[in-house]
């Protein structure tokens, strides 16, 4: 009797073990290379952070110390805690436009790795007509990358990867940087000054997201928008539906929107019209727009308008000027 009692203890504690060990093996994530879920939290392309740092928060007032000490503000919330932590890059102050978190996986059982990438500053060709000077320096930022990830324990390993080209955008099409473009068949030397063929302006690519004659913002003006929680502020502002929400066809990892309001109108007939979008020299690009305006004699809509524009632009091609010119019907 005893002796089967002690095969019975010893049949249950192998099969305790087991269980304990299978657990394990699923919390720790034997396997390795096996990706972990997360999102986006909030990403920018200024911080006050000055020197490079990579964070990861276990609990919400960790969290809300270090925003507050950080950005003057309240955190981000959205986090469930009990299944969640966060975890941030902070490049600190560099030439570098922005940073993103590609990829979190395991190591081993306890290695965990957050791959992110760096959007380095583009660089441009020397101003047309000037060959003696270099390009203007690329400003400095301080770009940061904060993501939601599932609740997990281990040793964190920051790595930079490659990051992924823009869609078909060259900032130098020349070739070689950091100022050498074409070679020159004028005479001055390797530095082109538009003589042998015009490297400016460089074209922009871009497309039309969405536009339309009714929102709900009475204000004119301009709005660049490069990250979710400034797109659905604004989507919100423009529906007027806090609750609606916005198109999710855009990956601000890759790709900004510009939008343009024109303000309350009268009349229908009126919206905006994107003509280019170039680089004609140093560093920001500048967008052509005009208003279009009923045509003489024409019949408009007798109802009160608010017209809008919004277009995508790589994000490499970074914050533009916008340059508006007179209105005509088209």
């Amino acid at each position: 009797m005893v002796e089967v009692s002690m095969n019975l203890r010893a049949g249950l504690i192998g099969c305790l073990m087991l269980v304990a060990g299978a657990a394990l093996a699923q919390s720790v994530g034997m396997a390795p290379n096996t990706p972990i879920r997360w999102r986006t939290l909030v990403e920018g392309r200024t911080s006050p952070v000055v020197q490079p740092q990579n964070r990861v928060f276990f609990t919400q007032n960790d969290f809300d110390s270090f925003w507050r000490q950080t950005f003057r503000s309240d955190a981000p919330g959205g986090v469930n805690w009990q299944k969640e932590n966060v975890v941030g890059v902070f490049l600190g102050n560099t030439t570098a436009t922005r940073t993103m978190i590609t990829t979190i996986d395991r190591l081993g059982p306890t290695g965990l790795r957050v791959l992110y990438s760096v959007t380095d500053a583009v660089t441009r060709p020397t101003p047309r007509g000037d060959s003696t000077k270099p390009a203007p320096p690329a400003p400095i930022n301080s770009p940061y990358c904060v993501v939601v990830m599932e609740r997990t324990a281990g040793n964190f390993t920051f790595t930079r990867s490659a990051g992924r080209p823009g869609f078909g955008f060259t900032p130098n099409p020349g070739g070689r940087p950091p100022y050498q473009t074409r070679p020159c068949t004028c005479g001055r030397g390797i530095y082109c000054d538009g003589s042998c063929g015009s490297l400016y302006p460089i074209d922009v690519p871009w497309t039309t997201f969405r536009s339309g004659e009714q929102s709900q913002i009475g204000w004119a003006g301009s709005r660049y928008i490069e990250s979710w929680v400034a797109y659905q502020a604004y989507w919100a502002e423009l529906t007027g539906n806090p609750r609606e929400p916005a198109p999710d066809n855009i990956d601000f990892r890759y790709d900004a929107l510009l939008a343009i309001n024109l303000g309350t109108r009268a009349t229908g007939g009126y919206g905006v019209r994107v003509l280019d979008v170039q680089i004609p020299r140093g560093w920001q690009p500048v967008v052509r727009y005009a208003e279009i305006t009923p045509k003489f004699g024409s019949i408009a809509t007798q109802v009160m308008t608010s017209p809008f524009l919004i277009i995508r632009l790589p994000r490499e091609a970074g914050m533009p000027i916008l340059q508006r010119l007179p209105g005509s019907p088209f």
